[in-house]
């Protein structure tokens, strides 16, 4: 029941707890918390703290209204307009998927691949031996949405930011523009990170330009991995509030697969990685368009729960491969 829908007015004088009390929602405690802390601007509540706390008429206004939209089905990150991935506090609308823990093992994967590709090149990962930029160690994030695997990327290495450069690329004119915001939120918060990121409009390779092919050392992405069918019996929280064009890929789901897996050997460098989400049941698929484009050392990989969710391979050293 919302306060409106109740009758209540909303008085400046109540605490927040009672307000809750009035309202008579079927919210977990611990959102309803997250949500005040957003409401007051605090990040210190507990759910006792709710009863000593009287907002303004403004933050009690915001506060209902929070509550409703969280009643309503809608996600709780998009109602408190951001979430944590890794160690980022990223803002996340409904134009952008919510970052989740599967795609941090993603993150994962490619730090570890970007770690070895800078040892390889012999440079030392040390703000005081900064790379020629020639040497830089460049990605493509296809499918950025929020950011938050560029972001998440480049942070691991913001202290040797001259060793990187990481490039976002995504459809969705109002994705870019929460990824831009995420990327300048962290440039506040140290100025050494800029720079090292730039996000693109487009559609996957289309935005690239000729002095970008083979000149990838990592090309990740999390692209829409789900069939049509698949998408039809979502969870509604996911199928009615996140943007399909960021989850549907067509009658098998593999439409975006493919275009980046087959894009793959023109702009990854001699030795680059390909590292890309998928569906769970997609592993023998992606495999097979994988191999059936050059690329070797091609796998799959799980993720905690021991799904198969990841694939990785990479272009052969040899042009001539």
């Amino acid at each position: 029941m919302t306060l409106e829908k109740s009758g209540l007015p909303i008085c400046q004088g109540l605490s927040l707890g009672e307000l809750v009390g009035r309202l008579n929602m079927g919210i977990p405690n611990r959102e309803i918390v997250w949500i005040a802390e957003k409401c007051l601007g605090r990040d210190d509540l507990t759910w006792a703290h709710l009863a000593e706390e009287i907002p303004t008429a403004k933050q009690a206004a915001e506060f209902v209204e929070t509550l409703n939209r969280r009643q309503s089905g809608e996600p709780l990150q998009y109602c408190l307009g951001t979430w944590q991935f890794r160690s980022l506090e990223l803002c996340v609308d409904p134009s952008v998927l919510i970052p989740r823990p599967e795609t941090e093992l993603l993150v994962d994967i490619s730090v570890a691949t970007l770690r070895e590709c800078i040892n390889r090149y012999g440079v030392c990962l040390s703000a005081d031996s900064p790379g020629e930029p020639e040497r830089r160690v460049r990605v493509l994030d296809l499918g950025t949405g929020s950011g938050a695997i560029a972001l998440a990327i480049a942070w691991e290495f913001r202290l040797t930011r001259d060793l990187l450069s990481v490039l976002g690329v995504d459809l969705s004119q109002p994705a870019i523009k929460v990824a831009e915001r995420n990327y300048n939120f962290l440039v506040e918060q140290c100025p050494e990170f800029g720079s090292v990121v730039r996000f693109l409009q487009g559609s996957w390779y289309d935005s690239l330009g000729i002095r970008d092919e083979a000149s990838f050392d990592l090309i990740v992405s999390n692209p829409p991995y789900i069939s049509i069918q698949d998408y039809l019996e979502l969870d509604p929280q996911v199928r009615d509030f996140e943007p399909e064009l960021a989850l549907v890929a067509g009658q098998e789901g593999t439409e975006c697969l493919e275009q980046v897996i087959y894009g793959a050997q023109r702009w990854l460098k001699p030795g680059g990685t390909l590292a890309c989400e998928i569906g769970e049941r997609q592993g023998p698929q992606v495999l097979a368009m994988a191999r059936s484009v050059g690329l070797e050392r091609v796998g799959i990989r799980k993720d905690l729960a021991g799904r198969d969710r990841y694939l990785v391979g990479s272009r052969p050293r040899s042009s001539e491969s």
